[in-house]
């Protein structure tokens, strides 16, 4: 089994909540950077075809390093002409410790957070689109379920209200389209997203965005199994905040512009550390507003793969936010585990 490099490198594991029953003012409700963070730090461990040789079926056979085909010459698929596989299923579990789960400047009180994570896909073969360029397109869907003070109890009054009030739900559809050029990359895609739980209004949904985003990435392999990834990410987010009327439509509207360095160090076929640093500048764009977030995320993680469908991991992060708002910065250091399974057929 060769192991495979992550698809979006990005430092990531912000934690965080929306308070049931808190009217959410001029910030958007945490719960959106809590999942926007762990789906990042789930794909930052997520197995990647990286550039290799192709077999058959159009599928790409990964290699470890740039100059494998070199040392050992062509790979060739262990069951030439099989079937390409176009749909994928995924599960995935984490949990982890949040010091400060509100991110709400001073806070002292911790609490666990468990997500468990269902996607379903469906993807094109990669061919070549433009001169140089190999392309594939896929579409998705992605269900969350976040659940607060697991084990350190969710009757736990954080903020003034008990933690377990800001359990939620997230459901994401998504189509995008990849694009590769040697140890280039490039992603471009449209997500929809919405956020509930029982506490917010009489539907439950206390959060809305549509998400134009893109990537453009290079991998540098610097030897066997070693390689530094520089990533920018951008994004433009329209959104609505369901509240009764208090809060106008588009109230959070922003966009994020993120720089990544990663690392990754691949060790006996199986093992995989990713150190990594992220820095994140969010405008908002309501013309009512003018706001500007800055986030530093520093993170480790470590994985092991059974195999290339199933993997656990450990991770850690610390990340700081400046904002030009007051009383809208904070620190947050999270530590936890996961696991992840996918099935392509």
């Amino acid at each position: 089994m060769q192991l495979k490099t992550s698809r979006i490198p990005a430092a990531a594991l912000l934690a965080g909540l929306f308070l049931a029953g808190a009217l959410p003012a001029i910030a958007q409700p945490a719960a959106v950077n809590t999942a926007q963070s762990t789906t990042t730090t789930q794909e930052l461990q997520k197995p990647l075809a990286t550039p290799g040789t192709t077999s058959d079926n159009g599928s790409s056979i990964p290699l470890l390093y740039a100059d494998e085909p070199e040392d050992v010459g062509t790979v060739q698929a262990l069951q030439p002409r099989a079937r390409f596989k176009y749909f994928n299923v995924a599960f995935d579990q984490q949990l982890y410790h949040s010091n400060n789960p509100t991110l709400a400047p001073g806070n002292k009180l911790g609490s666990d957070i468990s997500v468990t994570t269902l996607q379903a896909s469906v993807q094109s073969q990669a061919s070549e689109w433009i001169d140089g360029w190999d392309g594939q397109a896929r579409a998705g869907v992605r269900f969350q379920s976040y659940w607060y003070g697991v084990f350190s109890g969710r009757n736990e009054v954080i903020t003034g209200a008990p933690i377990k009030d800001s359990d939620f739900t997230t459901i994401s559809p998504y189509v995008e389209a990849t694009l590769r050029n040697g140890d280039w990359y490039s992603t471009l895609g449209l997500r929809y997203s919405s956020y509930d739980n029982n506490n917010a209004n009489a539907d439950g949904t206390f959060y809305q965005e549509y998400v134009p985003y893109g990537t453009l990435g290079y991998q540098w392999n610097l030897a066997a199994g070693k390689t530094i990834q520089f990533q920018y990410d951008g994004d433009w987010r329209k959104t609505n905040t369901p509240s009764g009327g208090l809060l106008p439509t588009g109230w959070n509207d922003r966009s994020d512009q993120a720089l990544s360095i990663i690392y990754s160090d691949i060790i006996n076929n199986h093992w995989i550390i990713q150190p990594s640093y992220r820095i994140m500048w969010s405008p908002y764009t309501n013309d009512q507003r003018h706001r500007n977030d800055i986030y530093n995320t520093v993170s480790l993680l470590a994985a092991y793969y059974f195999n290339e469908d199933l993997s656990v991991r450990a991770f850690t992060s610390y990340e700081w936010r400046s904002s030009s708002e007051p009383g809208n910065n904070y620190e947050n250091w999270d530590l936890g585990a996961g696991l992840s399974f996918s099935l392509s057929f």
